[in-house]
C-alpha cells in the first residue's frame, strides 16, 4: 500500500507513482526475506533465550550494514531506471536519514529476561513436583512396573498442562515473532517513506527548474 499522505504533501504523477510501486516492490520482497528469518530466530530464542543477543539478531534476522546495502542497491536501480527518463537526477545514500543502529537487537531485551526468568521457575517446578511424585510412589508400590506407570499419568507437566515449560516456550515463541515483526514493519514504513519523499522532491525540484528554464 501507497502512503496517501504522500500524496497529499506532494502532487503525484502517473510517472511518479511507477517509481513509488517499484520502491514499495523491492521493500516487500526484502522485508518478506526478513520475516522468514524471524520466524525461525523465534523458535531459536524462545527454546534457548539465553543464545539471544544483538549480534546473533543481526546475524540471523537484521543489521545495520543490511540495511545499508540494500538501501544502496534499490538506489542505484531506480537512479539507473531514471536515466532513461528524466536528465540530471542521481539520490545516494547519503540524502537518507542515519536509524538508531542501537536499537537492532536491543528492543527484545526486557522480554527475553522475563521469558528466561518464567522457564526457569517452571522448569525447576516441573522437576520438584516430578521429585516429589517419585518418591511418593515409591513409598506406596514397590512394583516398578506400576511407579513407572503412575509417574507417567501424573507428572509436573501434566499438573501444570498450560503452564507447563513445553507451552510456555510456545506462547514466548509466538510473542517474540510479533515483537520482531512489529520492528520491522516500523522499519519499512520508515525507508519506503524516506525513499518516496526523497525521490518525488528530487522530481519536483528538477520539474520546477525545466519550467524555470523555459520560461526564461
Amino acid at each position: 500500500m501507497i502512503d496517501s499522505s504522500i500524496y497529499f504533501k506532494y502532487y503525484v504523477s502517473e510517472f511518479e507513482k511507477t517509481y513509488i510501486l517499484l520502491i514499495e516492490k523491492e521493500l516487500d520482497i526484502f522485508f518478506s526475506k526478513c520475516l522468514k528469518s524471524a520466524e525461525t530466530y523465534s523458535v531459536i530464542i524462545a527454546d534457548k533465550p539465553l543464545v539471544h543477543n544483538k549480534e546473533m539478531f543481526q546475524q540471523l534476522v537484521l543489521s545495520p550494514e543490511t540495511i545499508k546495502n540494500f538501501l544502496e542497491n534499490i538506489i542505484l536501480k531506480i537512479n539507473e531506471q531514471f536515466k532513461n527518463n528524466m536528465n540530471g537526477i542521481c539520490v545516494n545514500y547519503e540524502c537518507i536519514n542515519s536509524f538508531d543502529f542501537n536499537k537492532f537487537g536491543n528492543f527484545l531485551e526486557n522480554t527475553i529476561k522475563n521469558f528466561t526468568t518464567t522457564q526457569i521457575v517452571t522448569k525447576v517446578s516441573e522437576k520438584i513436583m516430578d521429585f516429589t511424585i517419585s518418591c511418593m510412589f515409591d513409598a506406596l508400590f514397590s512394583n516398578i512396573v506400576i511407579n513407572n506407570l503412575c509417574e507417567k499419568i501424573i507428572s509436573g507437566k501434566k499438573i501444570l498442562h498450560n503452564n507447563n515449560l513445553q507451552n510456555q516456550i510456545e506462547r514466548h515463541q509466538r510473542l517474540i515473532y510479533k515483537q520482531i515483526e512489529g520492528f520491522l514493519i516500523n522499519t519499512k514504513v520508515n525507508l519506503r517513506n524516506q525513499l518516496i519523499k526523497v525521490y518525488i522532491t528530487s522530481i519536483n525540484s528538477i520539474e520546477n527548474m525545466e519550467e524555470i528554464a523555459s520560461i526564461a
